[in-house]
């Protein structure tokens, strides 16, 4: 018996084996890897998107709306006339123009932290969850709220709502109905994501500059100098405490941080939206000519017969088209 052949046969063996092994452990940690890969596809992903497509549908759609209610007179129904009376001819009362009054909406765009972390956020937007087996309205009233995971230790749930109701005290007082199904004007409140360990907004809007406009003086392009615009950002959004802030903001930001499926690792994202509706708070003088505007536009509307009917066209006058009501802001 050759001995050592026999040996060089065993580290023959071993090296063969070793590759195998080398092989095998290779195999397994890069499986390892694509399954955190696809892991974090179907946890990570699709919990960022749908937050994301719906938070950019709704804020991009914020908006401040006005109602317009004009004043009702109230008039006194007087006794019968005898038939002499009647005979008379009525003097023509001139009509008084109607003043404009636009309902005040409480929470326009209103927003609340608890923490670090968003307490509860809403507004109204032009831009609700299409139904299909019901009319599509043309704007809501939508609630985001941050709560707790009862089941997930350290994570929370983002929860949205819509309704019909612009009034926020008729809104948070609706009860939800049966998930995915609409009663009236209340929709069930549902879960948009899950397992998020954070959730911060900021606001960013132009700030108003104390200086008062001077008469323009005239000067070469060359030496005028454009207004700088500063930007403030805040955490929070209540102008009915903050005289400052405007009724919408004009840039949303949104900082999330998602747990993966074993709360192991951390995944920070940051959302930025654009609401288009911003309106900054005009001027005195512009203000004054879009008073003197509305004031020649009532005028015209008065000027058509007594007994004419709203939006009729008198003898040589145009028709007038009166200002949507409430009912025609729904499809």
């Amino acid at each position: 018996m050759k001995y050592g052949f026999t040996f060089i046969e065993l580290l023959i063996g071993i090296a063969i084996s070793s590759l195998i092994a080398g092989v095998l452990f290779f195999s397994f940690n890069q499986s390892q890897k694509a399954s955190k890969v696809i892991e974090q596809m179907l946890s990570i992903e699709p919990t960022i998107m749908t937050i994301s497509n719906q938070l950019e549908k709704d804020i991009s759609g914020a908006f401040a709306p006005k109602f317009w209610f004009p004043q009702e007179t109230s008039e006194k129904k007087s006794d019968i006339k005898p038939f002499e009376e009647l005979k008379k001819p009525e003097e023509k009362k001139p009509i008084q123009p109607q003043k404009e009054e636009y309902q005040k909406i409480d929470k326009l765009f209103f927003s609340e932290n608890l923490g670090e972390n968003l307490k509860e956020l809403t507004f109204i937007t032009c831009n609700p969850l299409q139904a299909f087996d019901n009319y599509k309205p043309r704007m809501a009233r939508v609630l985001y709220r941050f709560v707790p995971d009862e089941q997930s230790k350290g994570a929370y749930r983002l929860l949205r709502k819509e309704s019909l109701n612009i009034d926020f005290a008729k809104f948070n007082a609706e009860k939800n109905t049966a998930p995915g199904v609409a009663s009236g004007e209340a929709w069930v409140e549902y879960e948009l994501g899950s397992n998020i360990k954070h959730f911060s907004v900021s606001y960013i809007f132009p700030e108003e500059s104390k200086k008062e406009k001077q008469p323009p003086s005239v000067k070469p392009v060359s030496e005028a100098k454009k207004e700088e615009i500063t930007y403030k950002t805040v955490s929070s959004w209540d102008n009915s405490k903050d005289k400052s802030l405007p009724d919408v903001p004009q840039f949303v930001i949104i900082k999330i941080t998602l747990w993966d499926m074993y709360q192991e690792d951390e995944y920070e994202f940051e959302l930025r939206y654009q609401i288009f509706a911003f309106e900054q708070s005009a001027t005195k003088e512009e203000k004054a000519k879009q008073q003197a505007g509305s004031a020649m536009q009532r005028e015209r509307s008065t000027t058509q017969s007594p007994g004419a009917t709203p939006g009729a066209a008198g003898p040589g006058q145009r028709p007038t088209i009166g200002r949507p009501g409430l009912g025609d802001l729904i499809r």
